[in-house]
């Protein structure tokens, strides 16, 4: 069938720009659940924490550079995690 799977994999989320050198913009399919969003700094300090069922959030990040942890929790308890370089 082509049924379209809930969150199956990362594929359904998009994060761009990756790497930036401001922000970046959160999308996905949005189900009409709101997904919980975490910034973390290297060390595992929570930095923002927000819920969202738009589809479409920006994500302001620290001015300083390096590399940042976004992780996402969907309605249905999937967890992701990616990676964000500031440049």
């Amino acid at each position: 069938s082509l049924d379209t799977p809930s969150y199956p994999d990362k594929a359904i989320f998009s994060i761009a720009p990756n790497p930036t050198n401001s922000n970046v913009s959160l999308q996905w399919q949005p189900d009409g659940n709101a997904i919980t969003i975490g910034l973390y700094s290297p060390l595992g300090q929570l930095l923002s924490h927000q819920n969202d069922a738009s589809g479409l959030v920006a994500i302001e990040l620290p001015e300083a550079n390096g590399v940042y942890i976004l992780k996402i929790n969907t309605a249905n308890d999937q967890y992701y995690t990616f990676k964000i370089l500031k440049m």
